[in-house]
């Protein structure tokens, strides 16, 4: 989905769009509202070093309520094709990957998917269970009937039990 050729990215600085697809992480139950992927591309003879920022909206089931809510992403990445490599690398903020010498297509659908991801909170709670520094409130803060300790309420059910038992 999101694939470049290389014959037509030019040596030196360019940039990129490319539209992230509604579909695109429907196979980890998360829908995309709409995302944008910005490429800033530096092609020298035997390397290409992408910056890749993106820019997204997707909407998310909330664990609590199962209400869904959409969360914005912003994330930035950079991604480095190198030939001659003998091992790629991958972190948090970048990856190092091997270019053969003959390759038509650079392939960003894993690292974009895993930047997407890696930004989604663990806890998918909605804003509205939220307070205003971001913390979870509890779900019920109410509290119903008497709670004075002085008072030792029998229910009268065990009553009429103990003149059965007798």
């Amino acid at each position: 989905m999101l694939k470049l050729n290389i014959f037509e990215i030019p040596d030196g600085k360019s940039t990129r769009e490319l539209p992230i697809p509604k579909e695109f992480l429907e196979e980890e139950d998360v829908a995309v509202i709409q995302g944008n992927l910005h490429l800033i591309i530096d092609r020298s003879q035997h390397m290409i070093h992408i910056k890749a920022d993106v820019i997204a909206e997707v909407e998310l089931i909330c664990d609590r309520s199962m209400d869904s809510f959409p969360f914005e992403i912003n994330r930035q990445v950079d991604i480095i094709f190198k030939e001659g490599l003998l091992e790629e690398d991958v972190d948090l903020n970048a990856s190092i990957k091997r270019l053969v010498k003959h390759q038509q297509l650079l392939d960003l659908d894993q690292d974009v998917r895993d930047m997407i991801l890696l930004s989604l909170p663990y806890k998918r709670i909605h804003p509205r269970f939220l307070d205003e520094n971001g913390n979870i409130t509890e779900a019920l803060d109410q509290q119903f009937g008497s709670t004075s300790d002085d008072e030792e309420v029998v229910d009268p059910r065990w009553n009429a039990l103990k003149k059965l038992k007798n």
